[in-house]
């Protein structure tokens, strides 16, 4: 069976945050508009920048985001001066980490400048697929 998407259907990713109003301050800072934002009676947040949104929930109890290493992320940027900035902006913002042992690569793809992740997070993030896929399977 074939299944065709059409073009009114919309993917949005839902990422969890462990501190929503440091996310909220994080993507605005980066030009997301603020959509939606819901602390009670459970963490939802929804972000817009352009046609692409984002949706965020609360990340399960007892997770240490220090420790947390799962995600990954390939972006396309086609102007080039825009993602300097941001970038830089990136490095002086306060909660910035100074252990960038673990960073992604920069690399161009066809004209575009593609951030790359890094092995330790492509590894990660395919344990934690692996682990939801399985959980997904035994719970069927």
């Amino acid at each position: 069976m074939s299944e065709t998407i059409g073009a009114n259907e919309t993917t949005i990713p839902l990422p969890r945050t462990h501190d929503p109003e440091a996310t909220l301050a994080f993507y605005e800072m980066l030009g997301f508009e603020v959509t939606w934002k819901q602390f009670r009676p459970y963490v939802y947040l929804a972000l817009r920048r352009g046609g692409f949104e984002l949706h965020f929930g609360a990340a399960p109890e007892g997770l240490d985001p220090g420790v947390e290493e799962t995600g990954g992320a390939l972006v396309m940027v086609d102007d080039e001066a825009a993602h300097r900035r941001a970038k830089s902006a990136l490095k002086r913002h306060p909660d910035a980490p100074a252990d960038r042992s673990r960073s992604s690569s920069r690399t161009s793809v066809r004209g575009r400048s593609v951030m790359r992740p890094s092995p330790a997070e492509t590894a990660s993030t395919r344990a934690s697929c692996s682990a939801a896929n399985a959980a997904r399977s035994s719970a069927r």
